[in-house]
């Protein structure tokens, strides 16, 4: 018998503790103590401006049960205040609805000019709601505080305090952003809608771009719809993204930074945006000469002869850390089909760092890092405009590609530290090519010649070789020639001499 009141007892505790959560549902969710004046503080709209009967309280039920509070009671804390307001036998709030207490005012106006439900007191909430600091309490019939709300000097602001979010959060000015106008009595608070940078967050890779959405989101609806106008696109940090054309954004190098717009006075939430470093190619187009120089200038491959097609060059560098085998790439223009394209020979090997050039003819002293065509590069590199690709051995892969526009005559196109291909004297200034060797804007230490070690069985090995010299007066003569100058140097790894009088 003792067990079974046990669980009696239990059971009902439970179960009051259950009825109990869902009357603290019940929450005060907006106090209005200070009324402005003129017709802006006429809140219960009865068509009278009073400093308190303008006052009101409003209740809101959080939960999800109908709640009975007939009985309940509504005060303030002065001392010395008349009764509180106690709310009608059979008052029931439903889930979601709002309830509103005035200090007093013409009822049947106020009652017309009101969807929900809203009672008037006797002229004054409690002794009237203080500016100045104040506290209003909801009391249920058996004496236990149900929810109370407390202020101070900001109850004098023209405005009512309010929840934000609506029954949960914390109390704000009535006008806070993003609210709007001075009080809402028995509904939720006017918002302004919400301007949005979409996506919220993103990431990029250096050089990407990507369009941002201007978006505008309602409260009211829970609506998010695109802004049509023409809006103010802003970077917070333009050395990491960009704006271009309206609402694009360039990545410039990586970091992190905030993209936003404003539209009509206001601006927007941001994009986080973060930039993450490009991974570096293995393979690139490092130097593309379309267009020779009139006369010995433009005798880029040094047999002598200039020629508009057989001095035109492209130069291809191995950026990585490893020495790829290049043997059965192709090599041209994309307006030829792959069997007029340059083929590497098998076992090409490009060297990390290093670079090969690729003439489009003439008598060019061929190795594993120099090559020639059969008179032109593909179809013959256009002045006007081109693109430039490395193929894999399947001949449609793409490996590498550059495309230029409009060249200039002695210049060639060369890649910057960025990836991006400009004018070679825009990169260098004192220098219109670089044919041969691996600039700073490759990320690169620039070898000052083409270097190659070719050992032989009987131990002597090419260790050095100046094939086209630029600029570099290299026997020290005095006169810059681009054949005078030209050197093999050879070396003995051998810890004897050794004869090389019938070497040729």
């Amino acid at each position: 018998m003792m067990r079974y009141w046990i669980i009696v007892v239990i059971l009902g505790m439970l179960w009051k503790i259950q009825v109990f959560g869902a009357e603290t549902d019940v929450v005060i969710n907006e106090v209005f103590a200070d009324p402005p004046s003129g017709d802006r503080g006429d809140a219960n709209r009865d068509g009278v401006r009073h400093t308190s009967e303008d006052e009101f309280v409003e209740i809101l039920n959080t939960g999800l049960d109908t709640i009975s509070i007939g009985g309940w009671q509504l005060s303030d804390r002065k001392p010395g205040s008349k009764g509180p307001f106690t709310f009608p036998p059979n008052t029931r709030i439903a889930p979601g609805e709002y309830i509103v207490l005035f200090g007093g005012g013409d009822t049947t106006k106020i009652k017309s000019e009101f969807e929900g439900k809203v009672f008037v007191d006797d002229g004054n909430i409690g002794g009237g709601l203080s500016n100045s600091g104040d506290a209003v309490f909801l009391i249920k019939t058996a004496g236990d505080t149900i929810a109370r709300a407390e202020w101070g000097s900001a109850g004098g602001k023209d405005q009512s305090l309010v929840r934000y979010p609506e029954g949960t959060g914390r109390w704000v000015l009535h006008s806070a952003d993003p609210g709007r106008g001075l009080f809402s009595p028995g509904k939720p608070r006017s918002l302004f809608d919400k301007l949005e940078s979409l996506p919220e967050y993103l990431d990029m890779i250096e050089g990407e771009s990507v369009s941002l959405i201007p978006a505008i989101y309602s409260y009211e609806t829970g609506e998010t719809r695109r802004i049509e106008d023409e809006v103010l696109w802003v970077s917070w940090d333009t050395t990491i993204a960009r704006i271009e054309q309206g609402n694009k954004v360039v990545a410039v190098r990586a970091g992190e930074t905030e993209v936003g717009f404003f539209w009509r006075g206001r601006e927007s939430l941001h994009t986080y945006l973060r930039v993450l470093e490009k991974e570096k190619p293995a393979l690139v187009i490092s130097e593309v000469y379309p267009n020779p120089a009139w006369g010995d200038a433009g005798d880029t491959n040094g047999d002598g002869v200039r020629h508009t097609y057989q001095d035109e060059f492209v130069e291809v560098a191995n950026l990585s850390e490893n020495p790829i085998d290049i043997g059965g790439y192709f090599l041209g223009d994309d307006d030829a089909s792959a069997d007029r394209l340059f083929r590497f020979p098998d076992n090409t090997v490009l060297d990390t760092q290093a670079v090969v050039v690729l003439f489009g003819g003439g008598e060019v002293p061929v190795s594993d890092r120099i090559f020639a065509d059969d008179g032109r590069i593909g179809d013959g590199l256009s002045n006007w405009s081109d693109t430039v690709q490395l193929l894999a051995p399947d001949s449609s892969t793409v490996v590498a590609s550059m495309v230029y526009e409009r060249s200039t005559r002695g210049v060639s196109y060369a890649r910057n530290e960025d990836g991006y291909y400009l004018l070679h004297n825009e990169i260098y200034k004192e220098d219109s090519t670089s044919v041969g060797h691996l600039r700073p804007g490759d990320d690169l230490v620039a070898p000052e010649v083409l270097a190659e070690v070719l050992t032989i069985p009987d131990g002597i090995a090419f260790s050095e070789i100046l094939m086209l010299p630029e600029q570099v007066d290299a026997n020290n003569d005095g006169v810059v020639d681009r054949h005078a100058d030209a050197f093999v140097e050879l070396t003995n790894r051998y810890a004897r001499p050794e004869r090389m009088d019938a070497w040729r």
